[in-house]
């Protein structure tokens, strides 16, 4: 009887584990970024914008050329948004 016992609880533990779990994992997960590529694609033109406004300071502050400063702030865009 305790075998049997041990068996169904150990059925039941595992039943839970695979699909209760995992769902609400997955749904923290979604929902978060579901949020974030809305707001992207509401507000698109702040990326460029914020490009530009990155581009201009680090011309003004570095003394090089425009296409280095563009591309060292979209080097670094790149890298923040991987992170």
């Amino acid at each position: 009887m305790k075998g049997k016992f041990n068996y169904i609880c150990k059925i039941l533990l595992l039943t839970i584990t695979l699909f209760f779990i995992p769902n609400t994992l997955f749904a923290n997960m979604i929902w978060p970024a579901i949020y974030v590529i809305v707001s992207y694609e509401r507000f698109w033109y702040l990326i460029i914008i914020t490009i530009i406004i990155e581009l201009l300071s680090i011309k003004y502050f570095l003394q090089i050329n425009y296409t280095r400063s563009l591309l060292i702030s979209l080097v670094a865009n790149i890298v923040s948004a991987t992170i």
